[in-house]
């Protein structure tokens, strides 16, 4: 905390009594207003403020119940507690649910996890109140699985029992899968430049025309990862280097696949690295601008290619995992400018990227999702 937000920090606290009084008002409007207000201070707020915030959860106004929900939820560690505790005892279903997406989407996810064992004891709870507890549980998890797993060591089986619950999960694997695929189409129109070994492969611009899926298209949990089924992804691919320079790629790596196929190992692997080495000189060599006045020079081929993949997103491992199923390309172009299995590494190398960033952002950017969704809290 910065020298500044201490110091609201202690005007905050100054004007705690005028806030509480404020809260006690006759008048809905203003009860309401002053959540607002703390809530707007947010972590920056004196640690006592959080408790003061919590007592509208007695409210009877079903907009201030919310208000409140929604200024724990930026309130730091103070807030998930306040909001952790207001889990307990007698809630109806729609503020449980209020509840659980409040902390399932905080800011401080670090702090809204030591709340998990709240949040777990929901799963046993009405339809409705499991599935938002098994969303916030979900997304808390996927932002910090490590820790999630260290404050509920058997978090993971208990999700896997709440995702077969009929009643709970159908919606939330539904909105999972269309949530997801919102978020990928946005790769639409985006670049995604994949050079592995800059020594001799060619830079290859993938480009994301279109992203959609089959009509089976699903989302499926275990213990340990999520799977994103039948997605399709349309691209066009520019192919970056000379000829000589594609072919010195495709032929070393060529010749790897080979070695590795018959089990080489470390003396494989020095006799590969001098094919790299050789295969750079030629191609540089070959580029140079007297080899550029007698041999052809197109530098630039772009095909288009369209595949059909799973994504696998396993808990601590940040890169997704691309399993292409299906693959469509003018094969014949594909074998003259790199070889169908190089263009079809390159496009998977470039999903996977893309995914993964999209994986991340997914997880911070669901913060202020419930925020949207009660404009009486703004």
């Amino acid at each position: 905390m910065t020298a500044d937000s201490h110091q609201d920090g202690k005007e905050s606290c100054k004007y705690k009594d005028a806030l509480e009084l404020h809260l006690q008002s006759s008048e809905a409007a203003v009860r309401q207003r002053t959540v607002i207000v703390l809530g707007h201070i947010g972590e920056n707020a004196h640690p006592s403020h959080a408790a003061v915030v919590a007592k509208r959860f007695q409210d009877p106004e079903p907009t201030v119940f919310a208000a409140t929900a929604v200024a724990l939820a930026r309130m730091g560690k103070p807030g998930a507690v306040a909001l952790a505790s207001g889990l307990q005892g007698g809630r109806s279903e729609l503020e449980q649910q209020v509840i659980c997406e409040a902390l399932g989407r905080m800011a401080d996810w670090r702090s809204a996890i030591e709340e998990l064992p709240s949040l777990a004891r929901c799963l046993q709870d009405e339809a409705n109140t499991r599935r938002a507890a098994a969303e916030a549980l979900c997304r808390l998890t996927f932002m910090g699985p490590a820790e999630a797993l260290e404050v509920c060591p058997g978090l993971p089986q208990q999700l896997v029992l709440c995702l077969r619950d009929s009643e709970a999960s159908s919606s939330l694997v539904g909105n999972a899968t269309n949530l997801a695929l919102v978020e990928l189409r946005r790769l639409e129109g985006q670049t995604k430049v994949v050079q592995p070994d800059p020594r001799i492969d060619p830079k290859v611009h993938v480009t994301f025309l279109e992203v959609t899926k089959t009509d089976g298209a699903s989302v499926t949990f275990s213990p340990l990862k999520f799977t994103l089924r039948d997605l399709i992804f349309r691209t066009s691919c520019m192919i970056e280097g000379t000829k000589t320079r594609l072919a010195s790629a495709a032929a070393v790596k060529g010749a790897k696949a080979g070695a590795v196929k018959l089990g080489a190992a470390e003396a494989a692997a020095s006799v590969m690295d001098g094919m790299v080495s050789l295969a750079s000189k030629v191609a540089d060599a070959a580029e140079s601008p007297t080899a550029k006045a007698i041999l052809p020079t197109a530098t630039e081929r772009t095909i288009k290619v369209d595949v059909t993949v799973d994504l696998i997103k396993e808990l601590n491992v940040e890169e997704v995992d691309v399993k292409i199923k299906d693959f469509h390309t003018d094969v014949v172009v594909a074998e003259k400018v790199l070889g169908v299995k190089l263009v079809r590494n390159f496009v998977e190398r470039a999903i996977s990227a893309k995914a993964s960033e999209v994986a991340t952002r997914m997880a911070r950017e669901r913060t202020n999702r419930f925020m949207s969704r009660f404009q009486c809290c703004y």
